[in-house]
């Protein structure tokens, strides 16, 4: 493997771990705020700066340790599987780059999509694991799910365009407060890396 080849890998390694450790302590410091989107902005910056696998196992790694600790449930199947679906989602918008009026409002509504499909997963996994299988206690179970719907729809339509807007300037903003590390990070600038757009061929 060449140099730059093992720099990148090694940078995505320590992003992945970073996002891990954030993750699982945030959530667990979290607990009695639920609607705090920390596993969510976790799958996003995993998503906008690693790419790839790392979208996918992030979240879902993240909620099983921090499960481990809360306590297992058989719903868990289906909100780790909903937060890796989340976290392939968010690469969709990975090469949403430049931060204006339009790029904002595309992510805005893409929140939107992104906790409709979490929420219905979800509250499926509950009439699944929970209720006689009717079509009826389905529709039930549904418009049970609307007011937590409505409450993560508000939290989701701040906290993650904001932390698209983060993940996006990570670079100019370690640049503006943390040159020594930047420049530590960056090494020889023949091989000077860009921490948010961290990517291999592959990923």
């Amino acid at each position: 493997m060449s140099k730059i080849g093992s720099r990148i890998s090694a940078g995505k390694c320590a992003g992945f771990f970073a996002i891990l450790v954030i993750g699982v302590v945030g959530r667990l410091l979290l607990l009695k705020y639920p609607n705090l989107e920390v596993v969510t902005l976790s799958a996003l910056f995993a998503a906008i700066w690693l790419g790839g696998a790392y979208s996918i196992i992030a979240p879902a790694m993240i909620m099983m340790i921090s499960d481990y600790f809360i306590g297992y449930d058989p719903i868990a199947l289906f909100t780790w599987s909903g937060f890796a679906i989340m976290g392939y989602l968010f690469t969709k918008i990975r090469g949403v780059r430049s931060i204006n009026t339009h790029s904002v409002l595309r992510v805005t509504t893409y929140s939107v999509f992104l906790v409709l499909v979490y929420d219905i997963w979800t509250a499926f996994g509950w009439w699944y694991l929970r209720y006689p299988h009717t079509t009826t206690t389905l529709a039930l179970v549904y418009m049970l799910q609307i007011p937590f719907t409505i409450r993560h729809l508000l939290s989701a339509l701040i906290t993650i365009p904001m932390g698209w807007v983060l993940a996006v300037k990570f670079d100019t903003l370690c640049k503006a407060f943390c040159p020594a590390i930047v420049k530590k990070w960056s090494g020889n600038r023949k091989y000077k890396i860009h921490m948010p757009i961290i990517s291999d061929p592959q990923g």
